[in-house]
């Protein structure tokens, strides 16, 4: 078959590139995807933000200051996810294994196609033709090198790793170029004696384990390029989806009930996704935010299938407690369903066996997903949290 090759594609600050787009004075310069106020956050920049130092999930507050001459633009989701689903077709023209990895980027398995060059142009091209805005491409043996050759020749660029270009494009960059390696585990790895990815290919891997247990090891592997290779399209990847919602409060909060009805409306948004989705997961992960921008995220892993909304708020709310530090403010929270699997009519009434509950309970929530469904999320709520969101 040849050498494997895998393409990631990541568009170019693709919430700011739309609103240049569709708002052609705002191109080249410095627009900040993001609503303005002390509370805000910013979603993305142009790269015209990005030279004063602007970055993804910075305070607006920050962004301001660093970047006095930015222009703020409230985001359009609606706008964003069509302009995404967009892409996705365009990738289905070029493989039939497309793995979307987030809104703005996704991998494609291209074994096989004997100029990997001239595919990726042909896609870059396409999609400035059809959108208007540029992507970056990286191809490599394998999904780690692919998403570091994407980022080696930013914005719209297109960069093909080989086998036997590793030791020369990709053991010389810095750690931090590496999947997995934050902040933290720069400082340790350099500490160690480790200034490139190269340094951890070769690194002693006892050394690396007895640091970082098992992810030195795979740190390790990741460096070498043995990680996976493996592209699931959407219908083979259930095992590794997730399904969550975050909630910014208005006012930072230590006020428990406000807590709770909070984690309570975010474990209903999250539990109708995934039943809508056919899905229901083993894994319930809690994200918390304190006013400092702390943040910490606690999860736990079930042997049985969890798809209820009262288990749900149940196991979020015990993961939030045993995490939490009493008095202290929260300023956003999150919950996220993951380990997905597939399963059929989730809310119907033959599933009593296999989740364990009544057909009863079933029903009704079959009955509020429908209502929402048909006049909206809030045509069904809990009169506890009415006051608070």
């Amino acid at each position: 078959m040849g050498q494997k090759r895998i393409m990631h594609i990541d568009m170019d600050a693709f919430f700011a590139s739309i609103e240049q787009r569709d708002q052609p004075h705002l191109r080249g310069k410095p627009v900040i995807i993001g609503m303005k106020g002390k509370r805000g956050v910013v979603s993305t920049c142009s790269y015209e933000a990005r030279k004063f130092g602007v970055k993804s999930a910075m305070p607006v507050a920050v962004a301001e200051r660093k970047c006095p001459g930015g222009i703020f633009v409230q985001p359009n989701p609606k706008k964003y996810v069509y302009a995404s689903m967009k892409v996705i077709e365009i990738l289905h023209k070029y493989s039939s294994q497309v793995e979307p990895a987030s809104i703005d980027e996704a991998y494609l398995n291209i074994t096989g196609k004997d100029e990997p060059e001239k595919t990726g142009m042909s896609l870059k091209n396409e999609i400035k033709e059809t959108l208007d805005i540029t992507c970056s491409i990286g191809v490599a043996p394998n999904r780690v090198f692919a998403k570091i050759a994407t980022n080696m020749h930013k914005p719209d660029g297109l960069t093909i790793i080989c086998n036997n270009d590793v030791r020369e494009k990709i053991y010389p960059l810095p750690i931090a170029e590496l999947v997995g390696v934050g902040e933290k585990s720069e400082k340790i790895l350099k500490r160690m004696g480790m200034n490139t990815i190269g340094d951890i290919a070769e690194y002693p891997e006892k050394k690396l384990e007895e640091i970082f247990g098992k992810n030195g090891l795979a740190l390790k592997r990741m460096a070498k390029g043995e990680s996976s290779d493996k592209v699931r399209a959407i219908g083979e990847q259930e095992d590794a989806l997730s399904v969550g919602n975050e909630h910014t409060l208005h006012k930072d909060s230590d006020n428990i009930d406000i807590i709770n009805m909070i984690l309570l409306k975010l474990t209903e948004k999250v539990g109708r996704r995934i039943r809508k989705a056919g899905f229901a997961g083993k894994t319930v992960t809690v994200k918390m935010r304190y006013d400092d921008f702390e943040t910490h995220t606690k999860r736990i892993t079930y042997p049985f299938l969890i798809w209820e909304d009262e288990k749900i708020f149940s196991i979020a709310k015990s993961l939030f407690m045993s995490t939490y530090c009493n008095n202290r403010k929260i300023r956003l929270l999150g919950v996220t369903v993951s380990s997905l699997v597939k399963t059929n009519n989730v809310t119907g009434v033959n599933q009593t066996e296999l989740f364990r509950d009544t057909p009863k309970s079933s029903r009704i929530l079959g009955t509020i997903d429908s209502l929402k469904d048909k006049y909206g999320e809030s045509a069904v709520s809990r009169a506890a949290y009415l006051p608070i969101l």
